[in-house]
């Protein structure tokens, strides 16, 4: 089986990459792809866990891009992560995405949700400390 569209927590899923890469292979994946939305974050932890258990990773990034005014998605197999111009674009995405979330927070406490923003940075900050206690288990393994 291949499965070329998934992501980690590093965009809107809920588990690791090495986590991701076991389902995958639990779930009978021969070939796998780790496609986080404009982050190429967590493939050298993806690509560590692949080879652990012999599944072939295929290094990629779902990009958003605005297209005829409507918000698509394009995935990107086999890229360079170490690419200057393709880092410097997802920077790029990321920072907008920040400038969204402000927009989208603003509009809820219009509608008279409060402090929509600073809830879900509690909730990031929860998640980024998982993620660090994991990167630093996965770099002293």
């Amino acid at each position: 089986m291949i499965d070329l569209h998934n992501h980690s927590y590093y965009s809107d899923g809920v588990l690791s990459p090495s986590s991701v890469v076991q389902l995958a292979k639990n779930s009978g994946c021969a070939t796998f792809a780790l496609t986080d939305h404009d982050t190429t974050a967590g493939l050298d932890e993806a690509q560590c866990e692949a080879n652990k258990l012999q599944i072939k990773l295929i290094h990629g990034v779902e990009i958003s891009a605005l297209w005829s005014n409507m918000t698509i998605h394009i995935v990107g197999l086999n890229i360079d992560k170490d690419n200057k111009i393709l880092q410097a674009g997802l920077l790029e995405h990321q920072d907008f995405r920040k400038i969204r979330a402000e927009k989208v927070a603003s509009g809820l406490g219009g509608a008279g949700i409060s402090a929509a923003l600073e809830k879900t940075k509690r909730k990031f900050k929860k998640t980024s400390r998982k993620r660090l206690k994991h990167q630093k288990r996965s770099k002293n393994a």
